[in-house]
Protein backbone atom coordinates (compact mmCIF):
# COMPACT_ATOMS: atom_id res chain seq x y z
CA UNK A 1 0.00 0.00 0.00
CA UNK A 2 3.11 2.38 0.71
CA UNK A 3 4.29 1.12 -2.60
CA UNK A 4 0.88 2.71 -3.80
CA UNK A 5 1.17 5.48 -2.04
CA UNK A 6 4.27 6.47 -3.06
CA UNK A 7 3.91 6.02 -7.06
CA UNK A 8 0.65 8.21 -6.92
CA UNK A 9 2.49 10.84 -5.20
CA UNK A 10 5.19 11.04 -7.99
CA UNK A 11 2.49 10.46 -11.14
CA UNK A 12 -0.03 12.98 -10.15
CA UNK A 13 2.05 14.62 -7.70
CA UNK A 14 5.38 15.89 -8.75
CA UNK A 15 7.36 14.65 -5.99
CA UNK A 16 10.86 14.29 -6.48
CA UNK A 17 13.04 10.94 -5.66
CA UNK A 18 14.15 12.69 -2.64
CA UNK A 19 10.56 14.42 -1.28
CA UNK A 20 9.36 10.52 -2.01
CA UNK A 21 12.11 9.20 0.44
CA UNK A 22 11.47 11.60 3.48
CA UNK A 23 7.68 10.73 2.80
CA UNK A 24 8.22 7.20 3.07
CA UNK A 25 10.58 7.49 6.01
CA UNK A 26 7.82 9.34 7.73
CA UNK A 27 5.33 7.32 6.89
CA UNK A 28 6.65 4.38 8.47
CA UNK A 29 7.69 5.94 11.24
CA UNK A 30 3.89 7.08 12.23
CA UNK A 31 2.61 4.16 10.91
CA UNK A 32 1.33 0.27 12.60
CA UNK A 33 2.20 -2.50 10.39
CA UNK A 34 -1.38 -4.65 10.09
CA UNK A 35 -1.66 -7.75 8.74
CA UNK A 36 -4.60 -8.72 6.50
CA UNK A 37 -5.85 -11.63 5.92
CA UNK A 38 -6.57 -10.96 1.75
CA UNK A 39 -10.09 -12.09 2.42
CA UNK A 40 -12.15 -9.12 2.88
CA UNK A 41 -15.05 -8.76 0.06
CA UNK A 42 -16.33 -5.11 0.50
CA UNK A 43 -15.85 -4.04 -3.51
CA UNK A 44 -16.96 -6.02 -5.96
CA UNK A 45 -16.48 -3.73 -8.70
CA UNK A 46 -12.48 -3.45 -7.94
CA UNK A 47 -11.35 -6.34 -5.35
CA UNK A 48 -8.17 -5.60 -4.98
CA UNK A 49 -9.47 -2.09 -3.18
CA UNK A 50 -10.39 -4.87 -0.15
CA UNK A 51 -6.96 -4.74 0.88
CA UNK A 52 -7.43 -1.34 1.81
CA UNK A 53 -10.60 -1.22 3.67
CA UNK A 54 -9.72 -4.66 5.36
CA UNK A 55 -6.37 -2.79 7.13
CA UNK A 56 -8.56 0.18 7.89
CA UNK A 57 -10.81 -2.29 9.93
CA UNK A 58 -8.29 -3.97 11.36
CA UNK A 59 -5.99 -1.15 12.24
CA UNK A 60 -9.16 0.56 13.80
CA UNK A 61 -9.02 3.49 11.35
CA UNK A 62 -10.80 6.65 11.83
CA UNK A 63 -11.11 7.28 8.51
CA UNK A 64 -10.17 6.19 4.65
CA UNK A 65 -8.84 8.65 2.30
CA UNK A 66 -8.76 7.93 -1.30
CA UNK A 67 -9.82 9.64 -4.59
CA UNK A 68 -10.79 6.36 -5.44
CA UNK A 69 -14.61 6.27 -6.65
CA UNK A 70 -15.11 2.07 -5.70
CA UNK A 71 -14.23 3.37 -2.30
CA UNK A 72 -15.59 6.71 -2.05
CA UNK A 73 -19.00 4.99 -3.15
CA UNK A 74 -18.96 2.89 -0.11
CA UNK A 75 -19.42 6.05 1.97
CA UNK A 76 -18.76 4.13 5.36
CA UNK A 77 -17.62 1.05 5.61
CA UNK A 78 -17.92 -0.29 9.83
CA UNK A 79 -18.45 2.98 10.92
CA UNK A 80 -15.31 4.11 9.33
CA UNK A 81 -16.41 7.52 6.92
CA UNK A 82 -13.98 7.18 3.47
CA UNK A 83 -13.80 10.36 2.15
CA UNK A 84 -11.82 12.37 -0.50
CA UNK A 85 -8.53 14.50 0.42
CA UNK A 86 -10.67 17.71 0.17
CA UNK A 87 -13.34 16.41 2.29
CA UNK A 88 -10.75 14.84 4.89
CA UNK A 89 -9.01 18.24 4.94
CA UNK A 90 -12.15 19.93 5.76
CA UNK A 91 -13.04 17.50 8.52
CA UNK A 92 -9.56 18.06 9.75
CA UNK A 93 -9.70 21.30 9.91
CA UNK A 94 -13.09 22.22 11.97
CA UNK A 95 -11.65 19.77 14.95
Amino acid sequence: MVDELLTKLQTSFDFSKDDLRITEKEIYAMSEEIEITGEARYIADDPKDDQFVECAILGRATAIVSGDKHLLNLGTIEGIPILNPKDFLMRMGNQ
